[in-house]
């Protein structure tokens, strides 16, 4: 009956497993304890919204696919691998290119609530999900992985040669 929405929900919890298998690893290289806490409580929320998915799924009739959710997590496997060669400690290309990779995973997360909560009229079997908090939820998130993010790319895309040099922008 509504498998095209079962379906898109379906590609969102894929991607979840992706992203939770980035964000272990990012935790698993990190050396400052606060950082360590940021992505143990990032993870956590991440569970909590593939938790609201699937239920969001159920309530309406449908079933998590066995398929997406395997090649969510070979997703998560391959791009694991891409940035463990260019590196995923602090300060090394693949560590920025996860973050890049995982704030945009969680911009696709607020615009997957926006669309849900544009259609939740129709789904009664929803109305106790405050989809406008998940929104504002997912905004926050990026936010705080946009900063680490921006942090790392001052480190992983300037040579060391270059960061001692000085320009002046161009005039207007």
């Amino acid at each position: 009956m509504d498998k095209d929405l079962h379906r898109y929900l379906n590609g969102h919890l894929a991607g979840s497993h992706c992203a939770l298998s980035l964000i272990a690893e990012l935790a698993k290289r990190q050396t400052d304890a606060a950082e360590q806490k940021f992505f143990a409580e990032l993870e956590a929320k991440v569970e909590a919204d593939q938790r609201i998915l699937k239920n969001l799924l159920t309530a309406s009739g449908g079933e998590e696919s066995t398929g997406l959710h395997s090649l969510g997590e070979i997703g998560g496997k391959v791009s694991r691998l891409v940035f463990l060669h260019e590196g995923m400690e602090p300060g090394k290309l693949g560590n920025f290119e996860a973050l890049e990779m995982l704030a945009l995973g969680i911009q696709g997360k607020r615009l997957l609530w926006v669309a849900l909560q544009e259609v939740a009229h129709h789904f009664p079997e929803w109305s106790a999900i405050d989809f406008q908090k998940l929104e504002f939820d997912a905004i926050h998130q990026r936010e705080e992985v946009e900063e680490r993010r921006i942090a790392q790319s001052r480190s992983a895309l300037a040579d060391p040669a270059r960061k001692g040099m000085t320009t002046k922008a161009p005039a207007a």
